[in-house]
């Protein structure tokens, strides 16, 4: 099966193509690993571990959705004495505001004058979506770094309570208040955030940022919004690593040791 989902190849269109050229009028430059870092997992182990500062002050605010769910989103002010803007920033699959990358991506930002609201999607902060419902998925395993809330730049330790889907042949059991759980194409709480943000202060200039997963909601926001986005005074956006095709990201995923 995996190798009939590989040999899914289509044709590019149009707008896939507008989007290749668009790219490449970016100027690219070169990334010059550490010599001991050329290994991609090596690289990416190295920054998780070695370089990433302590969680930063996060300010987190809990809001309800309309379908009963919630979503906590963790504010960070400008290091300046001014603000460019706000960034609503994105994590990736089974990520959060608390993983290595979203605090070096969140550390950034501030320092270049852009406050912060990092998302994180349902079911990924600390606390699940309440206990009315009880449905079977995949979601982050609860690691201390990722499931506990911050506290002064501290985060109090979580012994993982259920094995991570991965280790285990059925999925573990989380509790829901709905049936909506985030995914790569899952854009209505970040539809929904824009608009609150925007109505808490209209002449504020908003961003979209993210990565991996992350990215990919950013991107098919924009693209839905369109030219309302001047509506909600969006201004941009910035994404990494988009998995633009899915069907050979999902194979490079499920190769043995990735």
């Amino acid at each position: 099966r995996r190798s009939e989902r590989l040999a899914m190849k289509s044709e590019p269109s149009d707008v896939y193509s507008r989007a290749i050229k668009q790219l490449e009028t970016f100027q690219r430059e070169e990334y010059l690993c550490p010599w001991w870092a050329k290994d991609g997992n090596v690289n990416t182990l190295a920054g998780a571990l070695f370089a990433t500062p302590k969680t930063p002050p996060y300010r987190r605010e809990r809001w309800d959705t309309d379908d009963g769910g919630f979503v906590d989103i963790d504010f960070l002010e400008s290091q300046e004495d001014f603000t460019r803007g706000m960034v609503v920033l994105m994590h990736g699959l089974e990520s959060c505001s608390t993983a290595p990358l979203t605090i070096r991506q969140a550390k950034s930002f501030i320092e270049a004058g852009f406050d912060v609201a990092a998302v994180n999607f349902r079911g990924c902060s600390k606390d699940e979506n309440g206990e009315q419902v009880r449905r079977a998925a995949h979601c982050p395993p609860p690691a201390a770094r990722c499931n506990t809330a911050p506290d002064r730049g501290q985060l109090r330790s979580a012994p993982p309570r259920h094995p991570h889907p991965r280790s285990s042949p059925r999925a573990r059991q989380i509790e829901c208040a709905t049936e909506v759980m985030y995914h790569l194409g899952f854009t209505q709480d970040l539809h929904w955030i824009l608009r609150r943000l925007h109505a808490d202060d209209p002449g504020r200039r908003l961003y979209l940022s993210g990565v991996s997963l992350g990215g990919n909601v950013a991107t098919k926001c924009l693209g839905e919004l369109g030219d309302g986005a001047r509506a909600l005074n969006v201004c941009g956006g910035a994404v990494g690593c988009v998995p633009i095709n899915l069907v050979e990201s999902a194979g490079i995923i499920d190769r043995p040791g990735f």
